[in-house]
């Protein structure tokens, strides 16, 4: 499903725009990343998704419109490419893969919005399996808090 892999790639790409930089995640990110997990936790239409994905995009180039024109970019806050996640080793693959579907699974308070943007990039990251499985379990932990 290329619109789920895409707006995790553009989620991935806002977390790191809005927590690795000047710029910050505020009260209209938030909303426009739980929209998104909300999003994720379903079956949708690839409309809802390719509608999202603007969402998101718009969202990064509010928090960091320079980056949107930059004759040289650096990467720094991309999409993702799901394809290097589809690429790793199966531990690896199969913890991210976990962490997503916790993630969406989520209804996350201003409380959890700070370990969401760290689960994000943790997703874009090349973390080793011992470094990924803490942020899995307490994603899992936070999705089902009381069962």
């Amino acid at each position: 499903m290329r619109g789920r892999d895409e707006l995790i790639g553009s989620l991935i790409g806002l977390a790191n725009t809005a927590t690795g930089n000047a710029w910050k995640a505020d009260a209209q990110t938030d909303s426009v990343v739980r929209a998104c997990l909300r999003l994720l936790g379903q079956s949708a239409e690839e409309d809802a998704f390719k509608r999202q994905i603007d969402a998101v995009r718009a969202d990064k180039a509010r928090l960091a419109p320079d980056c949107a024109v930059c004759k040289n970019p650096c990467g720094r806050n991309a999409d993702y490419d799901m394809q290097e996640l589809y690429a790793a080793q199966s531990e690896i693959r199969a913890l991210k893969k976990l962490l997503i579907c916790a993630l969406a699974a989520m209804e996350p308070t201003d409380a959890d919005m700070p370990f969401v943007y760290d689960a994000l990039r943790a997703l874009g990251d090349e973390w080793t399996p011992e470094r990924l499985r803490p942020i899995v379990l307490e994603a899992g932990e936070r999705a089902l808090p009381n069962r």
